[in-house]
């Protein structure tokens, strides 16, 4: 399947809590932060490395979008035809801008999956695309899972976010976006294909 590489991620509002016996940590600016708030990790941090990466707060992402559905059977072949149409639309607007595509699944009925493709880009577009829309993508807080290897094992991807849910007391607040970070077209070993799945969370 398919993914971004991450815009800018905006700064995250301070929760203060008073008459709380929990910890508090102090910044640089000497005001308190709540302790799981600590838990937040800069941008600059974001790898690819295996497994779970952080949690961050992740900008507006303006993108082309496709929504589309089909059987559990013919579903490889409508994304794969999605890809295609967005990324003939990005290569009209700005062919110099690199971008991954993403994937949003909006259910499981195997007899009709409804999915979301969209395609970051850097700018909005002077004219309304054809045969796709333009959306934004509203900044939230993510939790950043890297799975490595063919998509047959990315249900063991999505156990494994739900532990580290349940283990930092997260909740999930919409759902999560699969960024196919990998060219499978120029990669052949398919141990190095990476999907980042982001999660929006919240405390």
């Amino acid at each position: 399947m398919i993914l971004i590489r991450l815009i800018k991620f905006l700064p995250f509002a301070l929760l203060l809590c008073f008459c709380n016996n929990e910890p508090k940590i102090t910044d640089n600016a000497n005001k308190p932060v709540n302790k799981k708030e600590t838990l937040i990790k800069p941008y600059t941090q974001l790898s690819d490395e295996k497994g779970f990466n952080g949690i961050y707060i992740v900008g507006d992402m303006l993108a082309f979008s496709k929504t589309d559905s089909a059987a559990g059977e013919k579903i490889g072949q409508k994304i794969q035809n999605a890809m295609q149409l967005l990324s003939k639309q990005l290569l009209a607007f700005n062919k110099n801008f690199n971008s991954n595509f993403g994937l949003i699944t909006y259910n499981e009925n195997v007899n009709n999956i409804v999915f979301q493709l969209i395609l970051p880009i850097d700018s909005m577009p002077k004219t309304k695309p054809k045969n796709c829309d333009v959306i934004v993508l509203y900044k939230d807080t993510m939790l950043v899972f890297n799975h490595y290897g063919s998509y047959k094992g990315i249900k063991n991807a999505y156990n494994n976010i739900d532990q580290k849910l349940a283990t930092l007391n997260l909740k999930k607040k919409k759902l999560p976006i699969e960024f196919y970070i990998t060219d499978v077209t120029t990669e052949p070993d398919s141990a190095k294909w990476l999907t980042r799945i982001m999660v929006p969370v919240s405390f």
